[in-house]
């Protein structure tokens, strides 16, 4: 596959958020911790907060009349949720959803303190927008994804960058994905019928690289670009 065309546009990384630069920690410093649990769904985008994250995985989604099935971002350790919103949609309501998918510590702020702090310091204004820049790129990335990969190779690219984001390295053999997850989930996330994820996991488990143990499900997230059914390479 080293001559097969390569679907990332913008960057390394579809949907995931990497942490914001150090510079930006002071702000959050004396903000409340809270511990979202995992599977709490929130409304994001009716939200007007800016939040650091300190532990876990968060997934924004972006739908209509209630049903959210689009990913539009993962923000793990040391990202910061709500930022781009604060800073270029201020005080509007969005068709946002936010789902905790493990156990997530934040540190919240409210998102004028947010913007008002980077008016003050050019230097941090300057660093973060870089940042959030780098960041949206991964999500226009992400869509691209969703408008022209076929399911299989969707579903294998979402399930490395969970993996990833979570710190999990590569195998080469089944692995738990240590997220709060089902099939019904997955297919949500990639705007999929769950049948249709459901034959994609079946044919990774005759190929030995998926299993289920209750309701945990495994991957060998270093093999399944070798189910790509269409040739097309990513990071």
């Amino acid at each position: 596959m080293t001559n097969a065309p390569k679907l990332s546009i913008y960057s390394d990384r579809a949907w995931l958020f990497d942490a914001a630069p150090e510079a930006i920690e002071p702000l959050f410093a004396d903000a409340p911790r809270r511990v979202i649990p995992a599977c709490t769904r929130l409304p994001f985008g009716s939200t007007h907060v800016v939040a650091r994250i300190e532990e876990g995985l968060f997934a924004t989604y972006a739908g209509f009349q209630g049903e959210f099935r689009l990913l539009t971002g993962l923000f793990g350790p040391g990202s910061i949720l709500g930022g781009i919103k604060a800073l270029t949609h201020a005080g509007r309501r969005m068709p946002l959803s936010l789902r905790a998918l493990s156990d997530t510590t934040v540190r919240v702020i409210d998102a004028v303190r947010f913007r008002e702090a980077l008016q003050a310091d050019k230097t941090l204004e300057k660093d973060v927008l870089s940042y959030f820049l780098v960041m949206h790129e991964r999500q226009i990335d992400g869509l691209l994804v969703m408008e022209y990969l076929p399911l299989a190779d969707r579903l294998a690219m979402l399930i490395e960058t969970l993996y990833f984001a979570m710190g999990e390295e590569p195998s080469e053999t089944p692995v738990e994905l240590p997220l709060s997850l089902n099939a019904c989930d997955l297919a949500d996330m990639l705007r999929a019928e769950r049948a249709s994820v459901s034959r994609v996991l079946s044919r990774w488990g005759r190929a030995g690289i998926f299993r289920r143990e209750g309701r945990a499900l495994y991957f060998a997230s270093a093999r399944l670009r070798e189910q790509n059914a269409s040739g097309v390479a990513f990071p």
